[in-house]
């Protein structure tokens, strides 16, 4: 669902709270999930890029959702009200995924290319495999030896004679 390099990170925060997400970094990133979850009505709890909202949850629970949305800045969160408490779980690449030239691009931990190779490797050997078969029942069936006659009436009737 996820690439494999895909970093998940699970906060809690309880009373008034900012946390930063990558260790502060301000490196390029695509956030590719968030959920938020919240104990009481007291606050809200919001995930920002920068200071650009990403995800805001009005008090009340924030279901778990997709987003691909990339951040030049620093990831974090934010948490108003000190009555509650917030649980984060948020998902993301240390790369652009939007763009798609940095993003390796992965199938269960198997890149296109080796899924492409082993497929056309694959289609190479069963063709061999049943070109085989083929000649082999095909070259019975018609293995007939070329030039034999059968005489007719003459010295050695109802005789077959094989020209090799």
């Amino acid at each position: 669902m996820f690439p494999k390099d895909t970093q998940t990170e699970v906060r809690e925060i309880s009373g008034i709270g900012t946390f930063d997400f990558d260790s502060g970094s301000t490196q390029k990133k695509t956030v590719l999930g968030v959920s938020i979850q919240q104990s009481g009505n007291q606050s809200e709890t919001a995930i920002l890029c920068g200071s650009e909202q990403i995800a805001k949850n009005y008090a009340t629970n924030f279901s778990f959702s997709f987003l691909n949305y990339k951040c030049e800045n620093v990831l974090q969160m934010n948490k108003t009200g000190a009555g509650d408490s917030a649980f984060v779980i948020i998902n993301y690449v240390r790369y652009d995924t939007i763009s798609g030239t940095t993003s390796p691009t992965y199938i269960n931990g198997f890149s296109y290319d080796g899924i492409f190779i082993g497929l056309l490797l694959f289609l190479m050997f069963s063709l061999m495999f049943f070109g085989g078969i083929w000649n082999k029942v095909i070259g019975i069936k018609t293995k007939i030896r070329n030039g034999n006659k059968f005489l007719g009436n003459n010295s050695e009737e109802g005789k077959i004679i094989y020209y090799d």
